[in-house]
């Protein structure tokens, strides 16, 4: 749903959804079902962040999202983007 909201731009909706489902997630027991849902997540409150032009915010999710998932070319993208925007020249993932 939250996904669906945030196609349809509908910014405040998905971040609330996302955030119940962040808040919901140490419930969840299956162990690869559970990371791919928090990467979801994680990229979900990066993207409400983004539109919202937080990218001090987008970038802490995003890294999170790396720390899941490091080798993601989607979540190094948008790391990038946000450095940019930020006008950040360091590369955090040099050190990957």
């Amino acid at each position: 749903m939250a996904d669906i909201a945030m196609r349809e731009r509908r910014v405040t909706e998905a971040r609330l959804l996302y955030e119940k489902c962040a808040s919901l997630m140490p419930k969840f027991d299956v162990a690869k079902r559970k990371k791919n849902l928090e990467i979801q997540v994680l990229a979900g409150l990066a993207t409400t962040s983004e539109a919202r032009e937080d990218w001090v915010g987008a970038q802490q999710y995003i890294e999170a999202w790396l720390k899941l998932d490091s080798k993601s070319v989607d979540a190094l993208r948008e790391l990038a983007g946000c450095l940019l925007r930020q006008k950040n020249e360091t590369a955090p993932w040099n050190n990957l």
